[in-house]
């Protein structure tokens, strides 16, 4: 299985597909919360992205420095 990981300047629109779209496709997806931007409707978009079946975590947690 293939895994990818998300980060980039705000997730709602541009981002919030990539992940839905990567989710649909079948591979393995962690957005990573404290690499990406913030949006004015995050909680609705993160609701989104959580739906479609990505994973939430933060660089800490993937030990990047």
């Amino acid at each position: 299985m293939k895994t990818v990981f998300v980060l980039g300047p705000a997730t709602q629109d541009c981002l919030k597909q990539t992940i839905v779209d990567a989710c649909q496709l079948g591979l393995t997806v962690v957005a990573l919360e404290d690499a990406i931007g913030r949006i004015e409707r995050e909680g609705d978009t993160l609701r989104e992205i959580l739906s479609a079946g990505a994973h939430q975590a933060t660089t800490a947690d993937m030990e990047i420095h």
